[in-house]
């Protein structure tokens, strides 16, 4: 795959835009446009040298010009460093200068940012405020910010356990991706999708059955996303479609081979932002090393997802941890902890279940409300 095929229809229609294109102001608004979409396809070399570039020229501080920069540098701050709470700045910034100028097209974008960032921060009823927001000031043909927007409620109605309705917003958020020409949007997509799956079929093993051929039909759609992501040479998604690939081992009770994923992961887990992660993960690393009566391991493994708790976001991921923990300790022999441990998972899983109710009303009606997406 060439360069260009990368980089799709949205930088074909800025190189048509810049052969025609003599004003000067013009000429800047295309290049930061350029910025955004390397910046989106993790090539911030390229994107920083033109953000400096048009930081030089616009020593007005235009304003519609500052804040097409500024979100440029809130997606390096989301793609490069993986860093939610700066970007989150960048694209507030951005955001209130766009609506102080009139620009609708970027205040639509951030508004869908501002959802996604709001989302990975557990802020739900913000996150379905800024979604819906993206499209009240964008057309049908807003692809970029409908496409952000698209996503964010479909993993929302993901999370609500609205799993048909989230089908059709991820497909509808696809729609946007392939117009626009972002071959990176369509791998996150696909990512998504199976992210959320593989949580709730670990969940649902902690308690109760689940279906082995769905679980390993499951399985074949990550190892797709692996290979699209590979063939892109994005490499955005390098640590967590192995974590999506160990958990389902562990689930199929792959014992080896969830240790050797789990271990690999957890080595990364910090660095690639996903430290709210860590206790998840290290508990099922001691539910394999408990299965393959590795005490010592198990014991070492319970010890990283005790000290990871706190950092943990999530109320399913906690009813994961400590129901993996419980599980453990039952296995030791200590049916005390266990016991302990099993309430605490029991509680947070009650917990998520009427949170989750409460999400499924609030998504259904939001959902209703958009006429057009």
């Amino acid at each position: 795959m060439n360069e260009q095929t990368y980089l799709g229809r949205g930088m074909e229609a800025l190189d048509r835009q810049l052969l025609t294109a003599i004003d000067p102001y013009k000429r800047r608004l295309i290049h930061v446009q350029r910025a955004t979409l390397f910046a989106r396809l993790v090539r911030t070399a390229e994107s920083k040298a033109l953000i400096t570039q048009l930081r030089a020229e616009n020593q007005d501080y235009e304003p519609r010009l500052s804040s097409w920069i500024m979100y440029a540098e809130g997606l390096i701050a989301h793609f490069e460093a993986l860093d939610t709470t700066r970007a989150t700045g960048w694209f507030r910034r951005a955001h209130a200068i766009s609506v102080a100028c009139g620009d609708n097209e970027l205040r639509a974008i951030c508004a869908a940012w501002m959802a996604d960032s709001d989302f990975r921060s557990a802020n739900i009823q913000s996150s379905i405020t800024h979604a819906l927001d993206a499209f009240r000031w964008s057309t049908p043909n807003s692809h970029e910010a409908r496409g952000r927007a698209c996503l964010i409620l479909a993993d929302l109605l993901s999370w609500a356990d609205l799993t048909k309705e989230a089908k059709d917003w991820y497909r509808r958020s696809r729609h946007h991706a392939v117009q626009l020409g972002d071959i990176g949007m369509q791998s996150v997509i696909l990512y998504n999708s199976v992210s959320f799956r593989t949580a709730a079929t670990v969940l649902a093993d902690c308690y109760d059955t689940v279906d082995v051929a769905g679980v390993e039909a499951l399985r074949r759609e990550v190892t797709s996303v692996s290979n699209l992501d590979a063939g892109l040479s994005i490499g955005r998604l390098t640590s967590l479609v192995p974590a999506l690939q160990a958990e389902l081992s562990t689930v199929l009770r792959e014992w080896q081979r969830g240790i050797t994923g789990l271990e690999s992961v957890l080595d990364r887990t910090r660095a690639d932002g996903q430290t709210r992660l860590h206790a998840k993960f290290a508990a099922q690393l001691a539910w394999c090393r408990a299965n393959i009566g590795d005490v010592s391991g198990a014991k070492v493994a319970t010890a990283m997802a005790r000290e990871g708790i706190d950092e943990c976001e999530d109320l399913d991921d906690l009813a994961v941890v400590y129901s993996r923990l419980a599980a453990s300790a039952k296995l030791a022999g200590d049916m005390a902890e266990a016991a302990k441990l099993q309430e605490r998972g029991d509680r947070c899983m009650s917990a998520f279940l009427e949170a989750r109710a409460t999400l499924n009303s609030s998504m259904i009606e939001a959902v209703a409300s958009i006429a057009n997406p």
